[in-house]
């Protein structure tokens, strides 16, 4: 997980430095919450919006969450969620994105990878997005699992 940080604080920095950003776009950064079907979880994350060119941009950003333990329903975590997201398009975007669910209590951490759909016009403050997010548990009842777990979304642009 420490070399997936380090990746992407580095594209982050490599893509603030050579894009080709376009005057539409503003408010590039992101508060949103988002809502996990399973296991039990909702995030507060922080995002930041990166124009490449009109159509294609990435997204980097960072989370809090709480967890329900999947098997015994008393239990609860919070969870910290890196990602980092390509997307395309112009106000409906295709979103595609690896990040990573880390839950420091149980000393655990999961690959999730994304595709989704996100609705963010250029000028507005508003952005809703609903996908799938393919969670890799290594040892999820004791063997590897990927789990597809839908999730849905709202946020603030600032």
């Amino acid at each position: 997980m420490r070399n997936f940080l380090q990746i992407s604080a580095f594209l982050m920095l490599l893509c603030t430095q050579a894009n080709g950003q376009t005057e539409s776009f503003v408010n590039l950064n992101s508060l949103d919450v988002e809502l996990y079907a399973f296991p039990p979880l909702y995030q507060i994350s922080y995002s930041r919006l990166v124009p490449m060119t009109e159509k294609h941009k990435m997204s980097f950003g960072l989370g809090i969450g709480h967890v329900i333990h999947e098997l015994k329903f008393e239990e609860t975590a919070f969870t910290i969620t890196p990602q980092w997201n390509f997307l395309y398009g112009l106000k409906h975007h295709i979103e595609l994105g690896i990040g990573g669910v880390i839950v420091p209590e149980y000393r655990e951490s999961f690959l999730v990878l994304r595709i989704g759909y996100r609705f963010q016009k250029p000028q507005s403050r508003y952005l809703f997005k609903f996908g799938l997010n393919n969670m890799y548990m290594p040892d999820f009842l004791g063997s590897p699992m990927i789990i597809p777990i839908p999730t849905a979304g709202f946020g603030f642009r600032f």
